[in-house]
């Protein structure tokens, strides 16, 4: 291994200059189709009011859901009774419910021993 620098000079594109302008025309003629495309493409608001209906659409249909979720679980209820019951039917203990509902930081004890206080 030595400590010279490396030369980089042969992969300078630049260093031949009628070769490096072909280049840029060849790329620049591939190019031109896209780029005319991409000129006639609608402003954004354009683009923005072309995906309304979907975006609409999905969010009839997540709000549809989620009304159905809670009348059929009773969620929409009582909030206590509707925190207890999801509770039980994730497994969780009522009382770890109750921690998140009052924000409240529960003792090491009441966590090891969630019953027994």
């Amino acid at each position: 291994m030595t400590d010279e620098p490396i030369d980089f000079s042969r992969l300078d594109p630049t260093r031949d200059d009628v070769q490096f302008d072909q280049a840029v025309r060849r790329i620049t003629s591939a190019a031109a189709p896209e780029l005319a495309r991409r000129r006639l493409r609608r402003s954004v608001w354009w683009q923005l009011t072309a995906w309304h209906k979907p975006v609409l659409a999905i969010g009839i249909a997540v709000l549809l859901v989620m009304i159905g979720a809670t009348r059929f679980t009773g969620i929409a209820d009582d909030s206590a009774s509707a925190a207890d019951d999801l509770s039980v039917a994730l497994g969780v203990p009522v009382a770890m419910t109750d921690w998140v509902v009052t924000d409240t930081i529960p003792t090491t004890a009441q966590v090891l021993f969630p019953g027994e206080e």
